[in-house]
Protein backbone atom coordinates (compact mmCIF):
# COMPACT_ATOMS: atom_id res chain seq x y z
CA UNK A 1 0.00 0.00 0.00
CA UNK A 2 1.21 3.38 -0.50
CA UNK A 3 1.38 5.68 2.06
CA UNK A 4 -2.18 7.75 2.48
CA UNK A 5 -3.11 6.24 -1.01
CA UNK A 6 -5.46 3.77 0.15
CA UNK A 7 -4.66 1.91 -2.75
CA UNK A 8 -3.16 -1.62 -2.73
CA UNK A 9 -0.15 -3.15 -4.41
CA UNK A 10 -0.87 -5.73 -7.29
CA UNK A 11 1.17 -7.95 -5.61
CA UNK A 12 -0.59 -7.00 -2.20
CA UNK A 13 -4.14 -7.75 -3.75
CA UNK A 14 -2.54 -10.97 -5.43
CA UNK A 15 -1.18 -12.67 -1.94
CA UNK A 16 -5.11 -11.21 -0.30
CA UNK A 17 -6.70 -13.69 -2.72
CA UNK A 18 -4.51 -16.44 -1.66
CA UNK A 19 -4.50 -16.75 2.17
CA UNK A 20 -8.18 -18.34 2.11
CA UNK A 21 -8.08 -21.88 2.74
CA UNK A 22 -9.90 -24.46 1.72
CA UNK A 23 -9.79 -22.18 -1.55
CA UNK A 24 -13.18 -22.49 -3.76
CA UNK A 25 -14.21 -22.12 -6.79
CA UNK A 26 -14.45 -18.08 -6.83
CA UNK A 27 -11.38 -17.99 -4.53
CA UNK A 28 -9.66 -19.70 -7.83
CA UNK A 29 -11.24 -17.33 -10.34
CA UNK A 30 -10.14 -14.22 -8.21
CA UNK A 31 -6.34 -15.59 -8.19
CA UNK A 32 -6.65 -16.43 -12.23
CA UNK A 33 -8.05 -12.80 -12.34
CA UNK A 34 -5.26 -10.89 -10.10
CA UNK A 35 -1.96 -13.09 -11.81
CA UNK A 36 -3.15 -11.15 -15.26
CA UNK A 37 -1.69 -8.17 -13.77
CA UNK A 38 2.14 -7.29 -14.13
CA UNK A 39 3.57 -8.70 -10.66
CA UNK A 40 6.64 -7.64 -9.37
CA UNK A 41 7.70 -11.11 -8.21
CA UNK A 42 10.56 -10.46 -5.71
CA UNK A 43 8.12 -7.79 -3.67
CA UNK A 44 5.31 -10.18 -3.70
CA UNK A 45 8.08 -12.58 -1.92
CA UNK A 46 8.86 -10.56 0.58
CA UNK A 47 5.17 -9.30 1.33
CA UNK A 48 4.53 -13.45 2.00
CA UNK A 49 7.99 -13.28 3.81
CA UNK A 50 6.84 -10.65 5.76
CA UNK A 51 3.18 -12.08 6.73
CA UNK A 52 4.48 -15.45 7.11
CA UNK A 53 1.89 -17.02 4.84
CA UNK A 54 4.71 -19.03 2.33
CA UNK A 55 3.09 -22.62 2.41
CA UNK A 56 -0.44 -21.13 2.13
CA UNK A 57 0.32 -18.36 -0.42
CA UNK A 58 2.84 -20.60 -2.49
CA UNK A 59 0.49 -24.15 -2.26
CA UNK A 60 -2.58 -21.91 -3.94
CA UNK A 61 -0.92 -20.05 -6.36
CA UNK A 62 0.23 -22.92 -8.16
CA UNK A 63 -2.79 -24.80 -7.77
CA UNK A 64 -4.63 -22.22 -9.39
CA UNK A 65 -1.84 -20.74 -11.43
CA UNK A 66 1.16 -22.59 -12.10
CA UNK A 67 1.64 -21.36 -16.12
CA UNK A 68 0.89 -17.70 -15.23
CA UNK A 69 4.30 -18.20 -12.48
CA UNK A 70 7.83 -17.68 -13.89
CA UNK A 71 9.70 -21.01 -13.99
CA UNK A 72 12.16 -19.54 -11.89
CA UNK A 73 10.13 -18.29 -9.36
CA UNK A 74 7.69 -21.17 -9.23
CA UNK A 75 11.45 -23.09 -8.46
CA UNK A 76 12.58 -20.57 -5.99
CA UNK A 77 8.50 -21.13 -4.01
CA UNK A 78 9.20 -24.93 -4.01
CA UNK A 79 12.42 -24.99 -2.51
CA UNK A 80 11.16 -22.24 0.20
CA UNK A 81 7.80 -24.44 0.52
CA UNK A 82 10.05 -27.67 1.20
CA UNK A 83 12.40 -25.74 3.77
CA UNK A 84 8.82 -24.24 5.40
CA UNK A 85 8.02 -27.85 5.59
CA UNK A 86 11.35 -29.28 7.40
CA UNK A 87 11.01 -26.56 10.33
CA UNK A 88 7.45 -27.67 10.49
CA UNK A 89 8.16 -31.25 11.46
CA UNK A 90 11.06 -30.74 13.37
CA UNK A 91 9.03 -27.99 15.24
CA UNK A 92 6.03 -31.07 15.67
CA UNK A 93 8.53 -33.73 17.00
CA UNK A 94 10.50 -31.38 19.36
CA UNK A 95 6.55 -30.42 20.38
CA UNK A 96 6.07 -34.13 20.81
CA UNK A 97 8.86 -34.32 22.86
CA UNK A 98 8.53 -31.83 25.34
CA UNK A 99 4.89 -32.76 25.80
CA UNK A 100 5.92 -36.51 26.81
CA UNK A 101 8.53 -34.73 29.06
CA UNK A 102 6.07 -32.55 31.13
CA UNK A 103 3.43 -35.08 31.12
CA UNK A 104 6.27 -37.73 32.89
CA UNK A 105 6.57 -34.64 35.33
CA UNK A 106 2.74 -34.76 35.95
CA UNK A 107 2.58 -31.01 34.44
CA UNK A 108 -0.68 -30.10 33.19
CA UNK A 109 -0.39 -28.53 29.59
CA UNK A 110 -1.61 -26.36 26.79
CA UNK A 111 -0.07 -25.67 23.78
CA UNK A 112 -0.86 -22.76 22.41
CA UNK A 113 -1.52 -21.80 18.38
CA UNK A 114 1.22 -23.54 16.49
CA UNK A 115 0.87 -27.65 15.63
CA UNK A 116 -2.09 -27.90 16.97
CA UNK A 117 -3.47 -24.82 15.61
CA UNK A 118 -2.11 -25.89 11.91
CA UNK A 119 -3.89 -29.81 12.10
CA UNK A 120 -7.21 -28.30 13.44
CA UNK A 121 -7.56 -24.89 10.78
CA UNK A 122 -5.81 -26.27 7.67
CA UNK A 123 -5.69 -29.89 7.98
CA UNK A 124 -2.14 -29.76 7.11
CA UNK A 125 0.50 -28.57 9.66
CA UNK A 126 2.25 -27.52 6.63
CA UNK A 127 0.36 -25.13 5.31
CA UNK A 128 1.24 -22.66 8.07
CA UNK A 129 4.71 -21.23 8.92
CA UNK A 130 5.72 -22.48 12.55
CA UNK A 131 7.10 -20.28 14.82
CA UNK A 132 8.14 -20.28 18.69
CA UNK A 133 6.39 -23.00 20.52
CA UNK A 134 3.90 -21.41 22.74
CA UNK A 135 3.16 -23.09 26.36
CA UNK A 136 0.73 -22.83 28.69
CA UNK A 137 1.56 -23.96 32.21
CA UNK A 138 0.00 -22.98 35.92
CA UNK A 139 1.84 -20.66 37.52
CA UNK A 140 2.72 -22.92 40.42
CA UNK A 141 4.63 -25.47 38.30
CA UNK A 142 6.78 -22.53 36.52
CA UNK A 143 9.93 -23.48 38.32
CA UNK A 144 9.29 -26.89 37.31
CA UNK A 145 8.75 -26.36 33.47
CA UNK A 146 11.59 -23.86 33.40
CA UNK A 147 14.16 -26.85 34.68
CA UNK A 148 12.82 -29.61 32.15
CA UNK A 149 13.68 -26.69 28.99
CA UNK A 150 16.48 -26.06 30.74
CA UNK A 151 17.55 -29.70 31.30
CA UNK A 152 16.60 -29.74 27.61
CA UNK A 153 19.07 -27.07 26.29
CA UNK A 154 17.19 -24.23 26.47
CA UNK A 155 18.53 -21.29 27.39
CA UNK A 156 16.27 -18.31 28.92
CA UNK A 157 16.30 -15.42 26.73
CA UNK A 158 14.11 -13.25 27.83
CA UNK A 159 13.76 -12.50 31.00
CA UNK A 160 18.19 -12.75 31.05
CA UNK A 161 18.56 -11.64 34.30
CA UNK A 162 18.84 -13.76 37.66
CA UNK A 163 15.44 -13.41 38.94
CA UNK A 164 15.58 -13.26 42.76
CA UNK A 165 12.22 -14.30 44.90
CA UNK A 166 11.39 -10.60 45.00
CA UNK A 167 11.74 -10.34 41.03
CA UNK A 168 10.01 -13.67 40.34
CA UNK A 169 7.09 -12.26 41.93
CA UNK A 170 7.12 -8.94 39.95
CA UNK A 171 7.70 -10.37 36.92
CA UNK A 172 4.93 -13.16 36.98
CA UNK A 173 2.87 -10.44 38.26
CA UNK A 174 3.00 -8.15 35.51
CA UNK A 175 3.96 -10.11 32.56
CA UNK A 176 2.59 -13.07 30.69
CA UNK A 177 5.33 -15.69 29.48
CA UNK A 178 9.12 -16.59 29.63
CA UNK A 179 11.09 -16.72 26.37
CA UNK A 180 13.51 -19.50 25.44
CA UNK A 181 16.24 -20.34 22.64
CA UNK A 182 17.70 -23.72 22.12
CA UNK A 183 21.32 -23.05 20.22
CA UNK A 184 21.36 -26.80 19.80
CA UNK A 185 18.02 -27.27 17.52
CA UNK A 186 16.92 -23.86 16.64
CA UNK A 187 13.88 -24.07 18.39
CA UNK A 188 12.34 -21.19 20.62
CA UNK A 189 9.22 -21.36 23.34
CA UNK A 190 7.46 -19.25 25.24
CA UNK A 191 6.45 -20.83 28.28
CA UNK A 192 3.41 -18.88 29.73
CA UNK A 193 1.06 -18.87 32.85
CA UNK A 194 -1.72 -16.42 31.59
CA UNK A 195 -2.75 -15.67 27.87
CA UNK A 196 -2.12 -12.09 28.34
CA UNK A 197 -0.10 -9.54 30.08
CA UNK A 198 -3.47 -7.45 31.16
CA UNK A 199 -4.65 -9.72 34.00
CA UNK A 200 -7.89 -8.10 33.98
CA UNK A 201 -8.85 -8.59 30.27
CA UNK A 202 -11.98 -10.39 30.25
CA UNK A 203 -10.75 -12.87 28.07
CA UNK A 204 -7.92 -13.47 29.73
CA UNK A 205 -6.78 -16.73 31.09
CA UNK A 206 -4.56 -19.11 33.06
CA UNK A 207 -4.98 -23.04 32.18
CA UNK A 208 -7.11 -23.61 35.15
CA UNK A 209 -9.96 -21.56 33.75
CA UNK A 210 -8.96 -21.72 29.44
CA UNK A 211 -10.24 -24.83 28.93
CA UNK A 212 -9.22 -28.35 26.89
CA UNK A 213 -9.60 -29.77 23.78
CA UNK A 214 -7.15 -32.59 21.99
CA UNK A 215 -5.04 -32.77 18.58
CA UNK A 216 -4.57 -36.00 17.55
CA UNK A 217 -1.09 -35.10 16.24
CA UNK A 218 0.62 -38.97 15.08
CA UNK A 219 0.48 -41.31 17.95
CA UNK A 220 0.51 -38.29 20.37
CA UNK A 221 -2.27 -36.42 21.61
CA UNK A 222 -1.79 -32.86 22.18
CA UNK A 223 -3.35 -31.04 24.80
CA UNK A 224 -4.86 -27.47 23.31
CA UNK A 225 -7.53 -24.42 23.73
CA UNK A 226 -11.46 -25.56 22.91
CA UNK A 227 -12.18 -23.97 19.58
CA UNK A 228 -14.02 -21.17 21.01
CA UNK A 229 -10.84 -20.19 23.63
CA UNK A 230 -8.83 -20.33 20.63
CA UNK A 231 -11.19 -18.63 18.34
CA UNK A 232 -11.25 -15.43 20.78
CA UNK A 233 -7.57 -16.17 21.60
CA UNK A 234 -6.49 -15.08 18.24
CA UNK A 235 -8.72 -12.53 18.14
CA UNK A 236 -7.58 -10.65 20.61
CA UNK A 237 -4.28 -11.80 20.61
CA UNK A 238 -4.00 -9.84 16.65
CA UNK A 239 -5.71 -7.10 17.62
CA UNK A 240 -3.08 -6.96 20.10
CA UNK A 241 -0.21 -6.44 17.74
CA UNK A 242 -2.33 -4.37 15.39
CA UNK A 243 -2.54 -7.36 12.76
CA UNK A 244 0.87 -7.21 12.00
CA UNK A 245 0.60 -10.71 10.14
CA UNK A 246 -1.92 -11.82 7.66
CA UNK A 247 -1.02 -15.32 9.04
CA UNK A 248 -3.26 -14.42 12.22
CA UNK A 249 -5.86 -13.40 10.01
CA UNK A 250 -5.21 -16.62 7.89
CA UNK A 251 -5.70 -18.97 10.94
CA UNK A 252 -9.53 -17.37 11.80
CA UNK A 253 -10.55 -17.42 8.24
CA UNK A 254 -9.33 -21.40 7.82
CA UNK A 255 -10.33 -22.18 12.19
CA UNK A 256 -13.77 -20.80 11.28
CA UNK A 257 -14.04 -22.38 7.91
CA UNK A 258 -13.38 -25.19 9.67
Amino acid sequence: MQPESGVLSPEFELVLACVGWPIGAEDAALIRERIQRPIDWPHLLRIIQHHQVLPLVARNLEACTADRIPVEVLKDLRSRTAQSALHSFQALSELARLTRLFRGEQIELRILKGAPLAIDAFGDATLRSMGDLDMLVSQADLPRADAILRAEGYLRAVPQARLTPRRMRSYVAHQKDFSYENPRNGMAVDLHWRLFRNRFYPSNAGIETCGLAWTQLGPERIPTLPPQQLFLYLCVHGALDGWLRLKWIADIGALVRR
